[in-house]
């Protein structure tokens, strides 16, 4: 996912979109397994890296799901100090992110039938919309 955001700044688009489908096809078959708990923190950051990686591109769609498929995995993730700057990630760029719609929710990808959204009960740290 980070060398896919470098290929992008590096202006080697087609460089980028090929790291990071292949990335991402990885990532879907460590969701499918059955994840190490000591492991579950990389992925969700790198889910994280290719929501941002999408948004720069424009395609906030996918910078909503793969931000949603993040905090799912965070909630299930025991609490340490590296969460808490994850989230800290996420409230970032979300801020940015909802300034492109102006802060109108209706105005928001729906993504809610493609990915539910992550329950409160799933963990204190897991209501960040």
């Amino acid at each position: 996912a980070e060398i896919a955001l470098g290929s992008l700044v590096n202006n080697q688009l087609t460089l980028a979109l090929e790291l990071d489908h292949a990335t991402v096809v990885c990532l879907r078959e460590c969701i499918e397994s059955n994840i190490h708990p000591s492991c579950r923190f990389d992925v969700a950051r790198a889910y994280l890296l290719h929501a941002i990686f999408h948004s720069f591109r424009g395609n906030m769609v996918r910078y909503f799901k793969y931000r949603r498929v993040c905090l799912s995995l965070l909630a299930k993730v025991e609490s340490f100090a590296e969460v808490h700057t994850l989230y800290a990630a996420i409230a970032f760029h979300d801020s940015w992110a909802y300034l492109i719609y102006n802060s109108s929710e209706e105005d928001l990808p729906n993504i809610d039938a493609l990915f539910p959204p992550v329950s409160a009960s799933a963990g204190a740290h897991a209501c960040i919309p």
